[in-house]
This record gives C-alpha cells, structure tokens and sequence, in this order.
C-alpha cells in the first residue's frame, strides 16, 4: 500500500515527459485512487487535500509549460500605406476621371488579388507562384493579410513567419513593390487623363466657336454690340416719344374743343366755311349777292303792301329766284367740282361780314390744325408701339444672349482648366513626379513573437491543475465515505 502511494505522488511530481506524460499520470493517478482499497492512503489523501491540489497544479503548470517552449516562435511583421499622395491636389477637370473617391475596401481586396501578388512573388524569385500565393493568402489564418485601418485612407500589411529575417525582406520587397505598383496605376491614370484632354480640347474649342459665332450673327442681325445697350438706347427714345404723344393728345382735345364752338356759332361745316370764304373773293358773286340782298330788302318791303300772291310780290320773287340761280352758276364757276356738295340756298344768301370771315377762318384752321394733330398722333403712337416692340424683341434676345454668354464663359472655363490640367501632368511627368502611393510606417518585425504565448499558456495549465485537484480530491472524498459506510455496515 505505501509502494502505491508513493509511485502515485511521484506520477503527480514527474514533468519530463511534458504535457501529455502529465496529463497521463494523472489520469493513472486518479485510476490508482479508484481502484484504491487501501484505508490508510485514502485517509492521508483525505486528510491533506491542499497537498493533492498543489502537486496536480505543479504538474499540470510544469507539463504545459514544457509543451509551449517546445513550441516554435511565430514573429509578426507589418507596414502601412497611405493609398494617395496628400501633398498632390487633382487636376482641375480632371475629377471624374481620376476618381478622387477611392473605393478603399475594393483597392484592398485588389493589393490582396492574384493579379498583383503573383508578378510581385515572381520579381521575388518564387519558383512556384500559384503554390506561394495559395499558401500566403487561403486558410483560416493566413500568413499575409491586408486590410484598410477603419475610417483612413491607410492600409496595413501583416505578414506571420517563424523565421524574423524572412518577414522583414518579405515585407520590404513587397512595400517596393506595392509602390512600383501605384507608379504603373498611376502612370496609366495620367496616359489616360492625357488622352481624356486632347479628346475634350477640341471639342470645347469647336463649341465656344460656335457659341461666339451666334453671338456675332445676333449682333448683326439686330444691329447692337450688347442687347443692354441696345435696351438704353430704345428707352432713351422711348420716353421723348410718349412725352409727345401725350402732350398732341392735350393739343389735339383743346383744339376739338374750339373747333366744336365754332361750328356751333357758325352752324357750318369746314368744306362750307371754305367755299363761302372763297366766293367772298370773287367780285361777280359779290355782286350778285348784293342785288339778292337789294330785292330781299324790297321784298321785305312790298310784302307789307302785298299779298303773297300778288303780281309784284311774284315779280320780286321771281327774280330772287333768278339772282339765286346766278349765284349758284357763279359759286360753280369760282369752287369748281367743290361746290355740288357744299353749296346750297342758305349758304348763297349769306352775306359775309368781317366778323363771319374772321370765324369762317379760325373754322378751317382748327379743322385743318386738328387733322394735322390727329396725323401727329397716330405716327407718334405708331412710332411708340414700334418701339414697345422692339424693346420687348429686345428682351427675349437679351435672354438668349446671356445663355450664350455663360455658356462661352463656362466652356472657356473648362478649356483652361484642361489645358492646366494638362501642363501639370506634362511636368509631372517630366520632373517623375507620378503621385505613387506613401510607405507611413516602414516594415517592422515585432521582436517578441506572436504564438506560442507563454503567459498564457501557463497561467492556462495552473488553471487547469487547480481543477483537476479538486476533481480528484472530490473522488477521494467519496471513496473514503464508501469506505467507512462498508465498514459500518459490516
């Protein structure tokens, strides 16, 4: 019974073998004790149960920790990389073209991709390209990985290998390379922007001709060197006109008005008025409106002595009847084809004082001065409407004219920020100044390795040493109760 005990203490004490010999012993152990019918052991072992637990902890610490330095160090090497150049602002023009939005997480799925690692892996020297890159870059844990730092432009490179030396040419090597990369994206970029400008120069040149051209054919056709002068110069005649009209207006109202008391203190009508002022010039008229004027008074006379139908009252009258028969043939003779219409028996018969004559002739000026107001008027108010017209014309073409005018700008605006665009990129190239990608943090190898971790591990088997103890200190608790019931009952 003691040989028993003692091997299974010494099984607990042994860690040559490392972890899984400790392991094993202690599974022998815990069977010894099972199987166990010595009393005097199981006592021991109940009555010193933190001694059991120390040396299952010392055995479990000391085989896990022959294991993890048994391990083969892992080291981790990284760098990092700025995806643009932020000293180099893009060309004005050119940002639809150059993508100054990159999609980081698709550059970086790209850096990752076959295309780009296997040529990178062959300037290397790998024999076997496909074979390197399957192994770099597929499994759960690949030795290099490649990911964009959260809310940066930045891009961290990892790369896991037992051998420090290695890790440190390999990351060197490929952040040259990641940088002749961008040279060669970037060089392609400017190839392109390049091609985009002379594709686009004449285009835009060809379109500002063609703007200025309608400008030119509007200025000719329209006859002004800007439609806003052209509009000062129509209001500046625009308003004279319309003070104009309205003051013939006034005229032309104050003169209707003593034409219309003329011809109701006359009681004749301009053609009237002119025909009797006419015949008041010819001597045979006058004189036969004198003798009418002489019989009339005779009549006037007789008929007091008279009956109307007496032979002297038809006498006279008779020859009223003739001098007014003469009158008419002398007034025909003097007007001419004027006087049918406006010659008639009251107008013969009239006898033309100077204060008629005088109001006759104020008549046929102011019918005279108010046709000459109203022909005035009208051109003026034609004249005007003309001019509306033409301001309002004005107006429509002054809008399309200003399109022009800012699309030539806008266009010319572009064409001179190609054609900087295009001086710059000339001097980029000639100065080699490509834009490539910035190397940030330059590739460093962390000097304490990542895998095994020892701390870890060890902490980890004391860990699990202290539960194996009280597992096995249990066992015996309930072997020796079995034991000493067996013995009650016997």
């Amino acid at each position: 019974m003691k040989d028993q005990r003692k091997s299974a203490i010494i099984a607990l004490k042994n860690p040559e073998n490392g972890f899984t010999s400790s392991v094993y012993h202690t599974s022998e152990s815990l069977t010894f004790f099972k199987k166990a019918d010595n009393i005097g052991s199981i006592k021991w072992l109940t009555n010193h149960p933190w001694s059991v637990i120390v040396m299952v902890m010392t055995v479990m610490t000391a085989g896990v920790a022959t294991w993890t330095f048994k391990q083969p160090p892992i080291y981790q090497g990284s760098f990092q990389i700025l995806l643009e150049d932020p000293l180099k602002p893009t060309p004005r023009g050119l940002e639809g073209l150059e993508n100054a939005k990159i999609d980081y997480a698709t550059q970086t799925q790209v850096l990752a991709s076959s295309s780009v690692l296997k040529p990178i892996l062959g300037q290397m020297g790998s024999q076997d390209q496909e074979m390197e890159y399957q192994n770099l870059v597929k499994g759960k844990q690949p030795p290099l990985t490649i990911k964009q730092l959260r809310g940066t432009k930045i891009v961290e490179v990892t790369f896991k290998d037992s051998n420090p030396e290695k890790i440190q040419d390999f990351l060197a090597n490929l952040s040259q390379s990641y940088l002749r990369y961008s040279q060669n994206q970037n060089r392609t970029n400017v190839n392109q922007g390049l091609q985009f400008i002379d594709q686009k120069l004449p285009q835009l040149q060809k379109e500002i001709d063609q703007r200025q051209q309608q400008l030119q054919r509007m200025r000719q056709q329209h006859n002004f060197l800007s439609p806003q002068q052209k509009y000062q110069e129509l209001s500046q005649l625009l308003q004279p006109l319309q003070a104009l009209e309205f003051k013939t207006q006034v005229q032309l109202q104050e003169t209707e008005v003593v034409y219309g008391l003329l011809h109701q203190q006359l009681e004749l009508s301009p053609q009237e008025a002119i025909a009797a002022s006419v015949l008041s010039e010819s001597p045979r008229y006058q004189y036969l409106l004198n003798e009418l004027q002489k019989i009339e008074v005779e009549l006037a006379k007789e008929s007091t002595r008279f009956l109307k139908s007496s032979p002297v009252i038809t006498t006279i009258n008779q020859k009223k009847a003739n001098l007014l028969l003469l009158l008419e043939q002398e007034a025909i003779k003097t007007l001419g084809d004027q006087a049918t219409p406006t010659i008639n028996s009251d107008t013969l018969g009239m006898s033309p004082s100077p204060l008629r004559l005088s109001l006759q002739q104020q008549l046929i000026e102011t019918s005279s001065q108010i046709r000459v107001l109203q022909i005035r008027k009208n051109a003026i108010t034609e004249e005007i409407q003309t001019l509306q017209a033409q301001i309002s014309k004005i107006t429509d073409l002054e809008r399309n004219y200003n399109n022009l005018q800012q699309e030539i700008t806008r266009k010319t605006k572009n064409l001179n920020q190609l054609l900087i665009a295009s001086q710059q990129i000339k001097m980029d190239i000639a100065s080699k100044k490509t834009a490539p990608w910035q190397i940030i943090s330059p590739p460093e190898v962390d000097q304490i390795p990542i895998y095994p971790q020892a701390i870890k591990n060890i902490s980890l088997g004391g860990i699990l040493g202290l539960v194996f103890g009280i597992i096995l200190v249990n066992i015996v608790s309930f072997k020796s109760l079995l034991i000493k019931n067996k013995n009650s009952f016997h």
